[in-house]
């Protein structure tokens, strides 16, 4: 009877680990899923000039307007990238329903080393870290997506349009070496004849 009750006991514990494991995993997967419900975010990169970008990070609240306070915004730049307008880090207007935006420009930095053979550098911008109180106690973070962006060499352009210098080297030149040749031949020739 002892073997049987401590058989039973060590069901029992087993039982009770379990339950309580599952019961933590769901807590941490309903706490994971409950921030995405709160707040929706995105982030885009659109090319705006040859190796300059506009960043745009954008917010809006799921729970209704007031319920998500005192937003941050806190990104950063790759190597690479440089601010040339905006604010990286900020205190956000509170999420509403309506969407609302950080928007900021960058350049490909002067230091960035490029060779023929390799034009081209793809780069990932980090995610957006947000953070907020909802309902003005519990703290949140989220991130956003990392988008990449692809640099190029920049390849200057000429002042001066290669339409005329094409012109003029393959048929005003030709035909001035042309007339300036033969009115040689003619007098060398003329001289022969003297």
């Amino acid at each position: 009877r002892d073997r049987y009750q401590r058989r039973v006991r060590d069901k029992r514990k087993k039982m009770k680990t379990i339950l309580l494991a599952a019961f933590i995993a769901l807590s941490i997967q309903l706490v994971c899923s409950q921030k995405n419900d709160f707040l929706e975010v995105y982030k885009n990169v659109t090319q705006v000039g040859s190796n300059r970008f506009t960043v745009t990070v954008g917010y809006r609240s799921l729970v209704g307007n007031g319920r998500l306070t005192q937003l941050k915004l806190f990104d950063s730049l790759p190597v690479g990238l440089e601010l040339t307008g905006g604010k990286l880090v900020l205190k956000a207007a509170d999420p509403t329903d309506e969407w609302k935006s950080n928007v900021y420009s960058v350049e490909v930095a002067s230091d960035v080393e490029f060779t023929l053979e390799n034009r081209f550098q793809d780069l990932t911008l980090p995610p957006t870290e947000l953070t907020f109180l909802k309902d003005g106690v519990s703290p949140y973070t989220l991130s956003t997506s990392s988008p990449q962006v692809r640099i190029e060499l920049p390849i200057p352009k000429g002042f001066i349009p290669l339409s005329p210098v094409i012109a003029f080297f393959t048929l005003v030149l030709p035909v001035a070496a042309a007339f300036v040749l033969l009115g040689q031949h003619s007098a060398s020739g003329k001289l022969k004849q003297k």
